[in-house]
């Protein structure tokens, strides 16, 4: 499938001192080169998807290249990127991905194309792109395979919310590990000032399979558990990989809410 196209264009000329010499061979750069071109992207529901949607018809008359763009949320995002790509469909070029929930399955099933080539063609980047002004990090995490499969847009975390109104009236410190949390949890269960505070449940996470690995990984990797071996092998039945999962999924069961399982990502 072909991802090399936008990726390269929409980061072209964003980065990179702007020195005389690099101005001067801007001038140059033909940015319509792919006049009259179609591409196709597919994107998550996300303030920067949201912004690329705003941008469309500048990127049109700038480079020529009509663009027709899809937003969905994420659940039907990635039910759709599966399909159209499992279908080998023209109808996908570009895509957002998550490279460290799906990089090596993208990978081994072909949907991510190397763009290595594009940076290093002058006739495909202007020469004031930098990729390296990109952290080192950020550059190791778009690398699957040994291929530079896209440019970091954003970073995301998992965040841990509480209620600090009710742990202070209830007497409960916050947590600062993940094995604390079982027990706060089990002592907000039972606090008369979290029950007059209107909280019905102590817990809540997502539960739906496609939506869980993400938020599961915060439990995995903090208790030193991970989801391979170390030789590469799946590692879901290493000691501190099961700790991970089973606490939270005895959160879900014993301090969410009734329905849990079908959180998702919304």
């Amino acid at each position: 499938m072909r991802r090399t196209l936008l990726a390269a264009v929409l980061g072209v000329g964003l980065l990179g001192a702007a020195t005389p010499a690099a101005m001067a061979q801007q001038q140059q750069f033909d940015w319509r080169h792919h006049n009259g071109v179609t591409i196709n992207l597919l994107l998550n529901n996300h303030p920067w998807s949201q912004a690329m949607r705003g941008m469309v018809a500048d990127f049109t008359a700038r480079a020529g290249i009509r663009t027709r763009l899809e937003i969905f949320n994420e659940e039907q995002f990635r039910a759709r990127l599966t399909t159209l790509m499992q279908a080998r469909s023209p109808d996908v070029d570009v895509f957002m991905s998550l490279p460290t929930r799906e990089g090596a399955v993208f990978q081994r099933a072909g949907w991510y194309a190397d763009l290595t080539p594009l940076l290093h063609d002058p006739a495909q980047t202007a020469p004031d792109f930098n990729y390296e002004d990109f952290g080192q990090a950020l550059r190791e995490a778009e690398t699957v395979g040994g291929k530079f499969i896209g440019l970091p847009i954003n970073i995301e975390g998992p965040l841990f919310y509480w209620r600090r109104d009710i742990f202070r009236n209830c007497g409960i410190e916050e947590p600062r590990a993940v094995e604390d949390i079982p027990t706060a949890a089990d002592r907000l269960k039972s606090c008369d000032a979290a029950r007059q505070a209107g909280m019905q449940h102590a817990w809540d996470a997502r539960g739906l399979r496609g939506a869980i690995p993400y938020a599961l990984a915060g439990f995995v990797y903090n208790l030193g558990g991970d989801f391979r071996t170390p030789d590469g092998k799946p590692g879901l039945c290493q000691p501190a990989t099961l700790r991970g999962i089973e606490i939270y999924a005895s959160l879900l069961r014993d301090h969410g809410p009734p329905g849990a399982l079908n959180h998702t990502f919304t």
